[in-house]
């Protein structure tokens, strides 16, 4: 089709990746006289054409009704030294004994599933696009409750200034739409993030920074987008309050205005909403039960 993929739900993993590499094993020394034995695989590449090729399937998949399918592979590279057969002197040659060999298989796994098995993917830090002050998780114990925007504080959950703890994961999009879709897909937060004081990092991580959202958030979609994760255990990050970085400005040139307001993320932690009632966007308060710290991200 000429309209481009939705890529919001996307979820791609590869050893190339920051972060990832625990994707690939490798066995043997890393280099020998013929030189390197490090992969040949381009991933990013080879993500990009399986995307495609996984977003056409599950099309065809779903107009008859089926359950979509992920699309794995396993990539197999075979790096061999080959002696030379006949090592007589003046017929062969010094400088290639050994010859190097080099082939690699790549195989498709594809498997219907109900749901996102992450857990068979490891460490993954997929979060969602809110967060709270460390001075408000401070001294707090598993199942204790709190106010993730905080807007019975002056301060706000966020860094002031009618900055109230909503986050964008791309310092281009600034607008509630794109809220809506970071609160539908929790997979923007891997697949969309940029850190605006690094515009090539692109790998969520403690140490980070995350742009701030601008503007006013009121919409009933929101509501209704927040309220769907009642009941469910998610992840947030918690930002540096006590760093007098912790809520910067940087320039952004893809951006008008091109400055972005951005918070200094310290940590992760898992919440719950227990209650519709607990979500109260009018008036700037959104209390959970604090969970704990979320390792995957934590790490």
């Amino acid at each position: 089709p000429d309209h481009p993929a939705f890529t919001a739900d996307d979820l791609i993993i590869h050893p190339g990746r920051e972060g990832m590499e625990y994707q690939a094993q490798s066995f043997g020394p890393a280099s020998t006289s013929t030189g390197s034995k490090q992969t040949r695989i381009d991933y990013d590449l080879l993500a990009a054409d399986l995307t495609m090729q996984n977003n056409k399937f599950n099309c065809e998949i779903l107009k008859r009704g089926g359950v979509p399918s992920a699309n794995n592979v396993i990539v197999t590279e075979i790096f061999h030294d080959q002696p030379q057969l006949f090592g007589f002197p003046l017929i062969s040659n010094p400088f290639t004994d050994p010859f190097p060999l080099y082939t690699h298989t790549i195989m498709r796994l594809i498997g219907g599933v109900r749901g996102y098995s992450i857990d068979t993917l490891g460490p993954l830090c997929l979060a969602y696009p809110l967060t709270a002050r460390q001075s408000i998780i401070d001294g707090k114990a598993i199942g204790d409750t709190l106010d993730i925007l905080d807007g019975k504080d002056s301060g706000g959950g966020g860094g002031g200034g009618g900055d109230w703890g909503w986050l964008t994961w791309n310092p281009v999009e600034d607008d509630e739409n794109y809220l809506g879709l970071e609160l539908q897909y929790m997979q923007i937060s891997g697949n969309d993030f940029t850190n605006p004081a690094v515009l090539d990092d692109h790998t969520l991580n403690v140490g980070d920074y995350v742009t701030s959202l601008d503007g006013t958030v009121s919409s009933s979609d929101t509501r209704n987008f927040m309220e769907s994760l009642v009941g469910q255990e998610i992840i947030i990050p918690i930002w540096d309050d006590l760093d007098p970085k912790g809520f910067d400005t940087f320039y952004n040139p893809n951006r008008h205005p091109p400055e972005v307001g951005a918070y200094l993320i310290n940590t992760f932690v898992k919440v719950r909403i227990d209650f519709v009632d607990n979500i109260n966007i009018a008036q700037k308060t959104i209390t959970a039960t604090y969970l704990g710290p979320a390792e995957e991200c934590n790490n």
